[in-house]
């Protein structure tokens, strides 16, 4: 009986020690094999689980801990660097999604501009506007001064315009337009020391055009430019160069020569010289002070971008098989097409001496 027990006991030995033997070499592989922890390197950021964007992301001013290295030492096991080194702890939150960066740092001030507009007597602006009749000799001008200079409003466009936005404006009142902006200017001032630049709402244009033509002399040109010149004293503090008008004529209608000129007047004194003027056409001599600002046009959006964007919209849908001709560079070349094809005929006006159109 004890012969078989010991028997057994052999049998089972024996088996135990074909199993124990590869669960040995198993155990000394893990224990040789396995990866060990990585090591982290003096100043290296380490992150508290928060998940990084990117490996230029840099934490966000305020966000972070500084811990002295004894007790990181203490807590991830590492040997005690220089007492003069440290490490940085992440503690930022992500960035937001796709990459994008919000600023929280404070906007900057804004930069205000502040402009002063000259009170002028009536005679040099509203005087002229309340004499409308005689601003032109061929042109209804009492019309187009109206509404702030827009003109009438054009209703019956034969579905052609839109019913808003659009007016029965000369090409002359750019100024009387202007004037009434700048009446509703966010930063005007009081104080012309205090401001950026000096408005002076002196009707230029409708002043000179009542006298372009006619027995008129050039002592009547003259008379209201060398008015305003006597009675705005204010330029001399900067020599005029931060005063500035706006005239609704070109420049050559401010520009009479000395000697033998009879058109135009001499707005454009030696007193004005230093003067910014915004006119229709500027002078190729005078870049420093003339600014070119276009003719006024019909249309005056009052709904800002939708109304543009709109009528926009309307143009490319149009039909549009007839050509326009514009009064710039582009007018030799569509006089030439049309010369070009049998179907285009250019009316010629003023072939002889007199006006035949």
């Amino acid at each position: 009986m004890a012969s078989a027990r010991g028997s057994a006991a052999f049998r089972v030995g024996r088996w135990l020690l074909w199993l124990a033997v590869p669960a040995c070499c198993v155990l000394w592989m893990l224990l040789v094999l396995a990866p060990r922890p990585p090591e982290l390197a003096v100043g290296e950021i380490v992150g508290t689980g928060v998940e990084r964007w990117g490996d230029d992301t840099r934490p966000a001013p305020g966000s972070e801990e500084i811990v002295d290295m004894p007790e990181r030492e203490q807590v991830i096991g590492m040997p005690v660097p220089p007492p003069e080194r440290e490490v940085i702890i992440d503690m930022s939150p992500p960035p937001p999604k796709r990459g994008r960066i919000i600023d929280a740092s404070p906007s900057p001030k804004r930069e205000v501009w502040y402009i002063y507009i000259h009170d002028l007597p009536r005679r040099f602006n509203a005087d002229l506007v309340r004499r409308c009749r005689s601003l032109s000799e061929w042109t209804e001008m009492c019309k187009h001064v109206a509404n702030a200079g827009m003109g009438p409003r054009l209703t019956r466009t034969g579905g052609v315009l839109p019913s808003t936005g659009w007016y029965d404006t000369n090409q002359f009142t750019v100024e009387v337009i202007f004037h009434s902006r700048m009446r509703r200017y966010g930063f005007l001032t009081p104080d012309a020391c205090l401001a950026a630049a000096v408005y002076v709402p002196y009707y230029a244009g409708l002043d000179v055009g009542r006298h372009l033509w006619g027995s008129f002399g050039n002592a009547a040109r003259d008379a209201l430019a060398e008015d305003l010149a006597a009675w705005l004293r204010s330029w001399a503090a900067h020599g005029g160069r931060d005063h500035f008008l706006v005239a609704g004529r070109i420049a050559w209608d401010f520009r009479r020569e000395e000697q033998g000129g009879d058109w135009g007047s001499r707005l454009l004194l030696p007193e004005a010289w230093n003067m910014t003027a915004l006119v229709l056409e500027s002078g190729p001599w005078h870049a420093a002070t003339d600014v070119a600002v276009p003719y006024p046009t019909y249309f005056h959006p009052s709904r800002g971008g939708a109304e543009v964007a709109s009528w926009q919209r309307a143009v490319r849908r149009a039909r549009r098989p007839w050509l326009f001709a514009f009064a710039t560079t582009l007018r030799d070349a569509v006089m030439d097409q049309c010369a070009r094809s049998p179907r285009c005929g250019l009316l010629q006006c003023g072939g002889g001496q007199r006006d035949d159109c």
